[in-house]
């Protein structure tokens, strides 16, 4: 018979956790930005936040589903362009824009900054961004558009949603 020193209770190795749809972060501060002046205003207040809370900032561009998109890829599937394949390169090309204006703006600043594309609805895309990376904070800017007064835009969606901690920055 062994003593206890001699023969330890060997515990059984944890489960190593599942990849999140997205890369992680220690702790982050997620910014929804679209190239608007008040989501630029949310991006700047996020740096901020990020930087005082020793995080990194994850900024998310989602794909819009807007007219414009919509009457682009008519015009385009008009020509023969293929519809789909149309909106994927508006939406890369904007993705890709954000990403270097991102870039410039950070340059110089204390903080890591990763930006994500996304596609899908904003809100929903913002929040499980938000869960992936056990966000801090998600950020957005008020909307200035009158006709999301009436309907409703993604600062309301997301403030409507009480699984994360929101900021609805106004310009």
């Amino acid at each position: 018979m062994t003593s206890p020193m001699q023969d330890p209770i060997r515990r059984p190795e944890p489960a190593p956790p599942a990849d999140p749809p997205v890369p992680v972060p220690a702790a982050a501060v997620v910014v929804g930005l679209d190239g608007s002046a008040s989501s630029w205003d949310a991006f700047w207040w996020g740096c901020g936040e990020a930087r005082r809370r020793g995080s990194a900032l994850l900024v998310v561009y989602v794909s819009p589903r807007t007219d414009r998109a919509a009457a682009l890829a008519a015009s385009a599937a008009a020509y023969g362009v293929p519809v789909d394949a149309c909106v994927a390169t508006l939406a890369e090309e904007c993705a890709e824009q954000l990403r270097r204006e991102v870039a410039i703006n950070v340059a110089g600043q204390d903080v890591d900054v990763l930006f994500l594309h996304c596609r899908g609805d904003a809100a929903d895309e913002l929040l499980r961004v938000g869960r992936a990376a056990g966000a801090d904070a998600i950020v957005v800017g008020r909307s200035t558009k009158v006709r999301h007064h009436l309907a409703g835009s993604i600062g309301r969606n997301l403030v409507t949603k009480p699984r994360a901690p929101i900021v609805v920055v106004v310009p």
